[in-house]
């Protein structure tokens, strides 16, 4: 019985490592099987002797900084933001789901995140919808065309769709800057997620309520000063935290022996993901 489970191992392994997923060694090191390595949350990773969870705080921050000082005071500032969010959805978003053909669903990625962008800066989100539209089509058209590698299909389209969402709610924000009342939206936000970046540099169980009462807080309170709705400084206080901890529920097992890129696609998940929702939050409650 061991021979016959050590034969399937290895071919198992073999398999997968045809397909690029992962090396024999990198099996029989314990990146498939139920090893100690697989517990190992990615906020424990390192970035030299930066522990992932201040990495997570600090560039969360960065992001939250930019977004603020460009609604405020210099609006291509988000254009440049949106751009980055972009790329690391573009580059790292196929490493850290392990999908097995990257190279399409990056391609599809690039082809929406330039044209979602133009539509923001130079359209509105009629463009923008009819932009993910043509984005669905074609990435399923690709996967369904492929030929080779059929193994996981309905994984690389799961990915590839969610990549699509990712980069297209990151463009809102460009939108939201450009409404009536986007740029206190985008401040409200801004701050929120200051604050809930911070806070996220703590991991313990409590830290997703308390993470929640400071949003709320302190968005509520934003908005009050903002002389804008209370309700958009409820929906950012809200939506926040709860990004934060999907990415983190998420991903809170995930391992990677290089985590850089993955690590800071992850970083940029909470971010990227909200910005719709600052966009209904100007459009409807601003």
């Amino acid at each position: 019985m061991l021979r016959i489970n050590s034969d399937l191992e290895h071919s198992g392994a073999l398999e997968l490592s045809k397909l690029g997923c992962f090396s024999e060694d990198t099996w029989h090191n314990g990146a498939v099987n139920n090893q100690k390595d697989v517990d190992l949350p990615l906020v424990t990773a390192k970035i030299g002797r930066l522990p992932a969870n201040v990495l997570l705080a600090v560039l969360g921050f960065f992001f939250a900084l930019v977004l603020a000082f460009g609604a405020a005071f210099f609006p291509p500032l988000v254009i440049g933001l949106v751009v980055l969010l972009a790329v690391l959805v573009v580059l790292g978003w196929p490493s850290l789901i392990g999908l097995t053909m990257q190279r399409t669903v990056r391609i599809g990625s690039i082809v929406v995140a330039v044209l979602g962008i133009l539509a923001a800066i130079f359209a509105d989100y009629h463009w923008t919808a009819l932009v993910a539209a043509l984005g669905i089509i074609v990435a399923f058209a690709a996967e369904m065309l492929r030929s080779k590698v059929l193994l996981r299909r309905i994984e690389q389209i799961a990915g590839n769709y969610l990549a699509i969402a990712l980069v297209l709610s990151a463009t809102f924000w460009i939108q939201t800057v450009n409404t009536d009342f986007g740029s206190k939206t985008a401040v409200i936000f801004a701050i929120v997620f200051a604050v809930v970046s911070l806070i996220s540099v703590f991991t313990s169980r409590s830290v997703f309520a308390v993470s929640l009462i400071n949003a709320l807080v302190f968005g509520m309170g934003s908005a009050y000063l903002c002389d804008t709705r209370i309700a958009v400084g409820a929906v950012a206080g809200l939506a926040v935290p709860v990004a934060y901890r999907l990415s983190f529920e998420a991903f809170n097992h995930v391992h990677y022996q290089k985590p850089l890129l993955p690590l800071l696609t992850y970083i940029s998940l909470p971010i990227s993901s909200i910005g719709f929702i600052a966009f209904a939050a100007a459009g409807v409650l601003g």
